[in-house]
């Protein structure tokens, strides 16, 4: 599987683009594939974290502290797919708001666009959001994108919203893609959309052990490992220089 954060992305394996991103200056997206030491080392178990920052950088992408992350769910192409993205969403959603441990951050699924931080939704999907200027990848079984504010770096730049009138401003920040084909591995979407949503909190690179939720490769866990966890957990006890 490819890594995770698009126009920021390490799939984030896009290194042409990645190597537009500078310390304190992001130039062009970030495209986090979904899945083929900080200052305070924190660990869970005998588990040390590993590299969470933005690929080739070391440039912290993360949400405020408290934070609470809206995601929407496009609906499918058909019913079977509707329901199989909305299964896969509320597993991602539970397991990574088990782990805080001081409601560091807290997702949640919204029920409309407007109210999204985040929108995520099939290859083959029509998104409710302009992505022209802040495209998705198209390597990998998934994919996290996500694009700098033209005016200010540290900010991310919202996705317009579609409606009958025209484009609208924007909440959305970030975009996972599912490719359309995991549909005939359906055991395989509720970890490839728990993984991307680390991707989405901030977790820039992949983990390095293929038994971690965050690894690069083909997934095997269900939900964070003591590896993962002690990463999301300092992660958000580093302070960002990115804040969507």
């Amino acid at each position: 599987m490819d890594r995770a954060i698009q126009p920021l992305k390490r799939s984030w394996r896009n290194r042409r683009r990645s190597r537009n991103i500078f310390f304190g200056l992001i130039l062009g997206p970030v495209l986090l594939g979904a899945c083929d030491l900080p200052t305070v080392p924190a660990r869970t178990g005998d588990r040390a974290p590993y590299d969470f920052t933005l690929d080739q950088t070391e440039l912290v992408m993360r949400w405020p502290e408290g934070a609470v992350v809206r995601v929407f769910a496009v609906p499918g192409p058909d019913t079977e797919r509707t329901k199989l993205l909305a299964d896969g969403l509320a597993h991602g959603i539970g397991v990574w708001n088990d782990i805080t441990l001081y409601d560091e951050f807290r997702l949640e699924i919204a029920d409309r666009v407007h109210e999204a931080d985040v929108v995520i939704g099939w290859s083959d999907g029509e998104f409710p959001i302009e992505t022209a200027d802040c495209e998705p990848g198209t390597d990998g079984r998934a994919v996290t994108t996500f694009c700098p504010h033209p005016d200010d770096p540290t900010r991310l730049r919202p996705f317009p919203i579609r409606t009958p009138a025209g484009l609208e401003f924007g909440r959305p920040r970030i975009v996972i893609v599912i490719r359309a084909g995991q549909a005939e591995s359906p055991e395989m979407v509720p970890r490839l959309v728990a993984h991307e949503l680390g991707h989405a909190l901030g977790i820039g690179q992949h983990s390095p052990d293929a038994n971690d939720l965050m690894w690069r490769g083909t997934l095997l866990a269900d939900e964070p490992t003591a590896a993962d966890v002690a990463t999301i957990r300092t992660l958000y006890r580093t302070s960002p220089n990115i804040l969507p």
